[in-house]
């Protein structure tokens, strides 16, 4: 079990950190 929570809180963490890469570029982009 431990091994697959780990893996659902690096999934989680690279899902969040893609996600919040795309909102930021998007906010740039929205500036030009």
């Amino acid at each position: 079990m431990e091994d697959f929570q780990t893996e659902v809180i690096g999934f989680i963490v690279v899902a969040l950190v893609v996600i919040m890469l795309a909102y930021y570029e998007s906010k740039i982009r929205k500036k030009d």
